[in-house]
């Protein structure tokens, strides 16, 4: 490259860095949700996962419900994208918590109750007025595991490469 020529690659270069950076993002929020899909939320095991584990697989809801938020642009050359669970209990897997039940009936003698919550299989079902979930973080281990061993970076990196025509 000539003296001559560097201005127009340089104008080219700055060009492309947006774009870059919002691929970026975007390949750190897919490289998370690879990373989740294919380390915190694998285990089958047929019974629930021990407290402080990553939540167990019984039916794959939770891991299908990862969704990803597109990059948007968060200031001059920065951008952000964001991963999140839709299921409507995500949020008691990954912090714990009790849950109650909510409804009420009304007893033979016509006087109202608390109700109880119900799980299990036909013929073996547990109930309860409240239970008690212990924590199973699988996103916020899964993001200390990923920007701890580099796959976030690596994610970001690659697109980032890939948009400038790096190597």
């Amino acid at each position: 490259m000539t003296p001559d020529e560097l201005p127009a690659y340089l104008e080219a270069l700055k060009a492309r860095v947006d774009v870059a950076g919002r691929a970026a993002a975007n390949g750190m929020s897919q490289a998370f949700d690879r990373g989740l899909k294919s380390n915190e939320l694998i285990r089958t095991t047929g019974h629930p996962s021990s407290p402080g584990s990553p939540p167990a697989l019984e039916s794959g809801r939770l891991r299908a419900s990862l969704k990803i938020v597109a990059a948007v642009e968060a200031g001059p050359h920065r951008f952000r994208s964001a991963n999140y669970p839709s299921t409507a209990y995500a949020r008691i897997q990954e912090y714990g918590g009790t849950i109650w039940a909510k409804h009420t009936y009304v007893d033979r003698k016509g006087e109202t109750k608390p109700g109880f919550l119900r799980w299990g299989t036909p013929g073996n079902y547990h109930y309860a007025r409240h239970v008690r979930l212990p924590e199973r973080s699988y996103m916020r281990t899964g993001v200390k595991r990923m920007s701890g061993d580099g796959t976030l970076r690596r994610g970001a990196v690659a697109a980032f490469n890939r948009v400038m025509g790096f190597g």
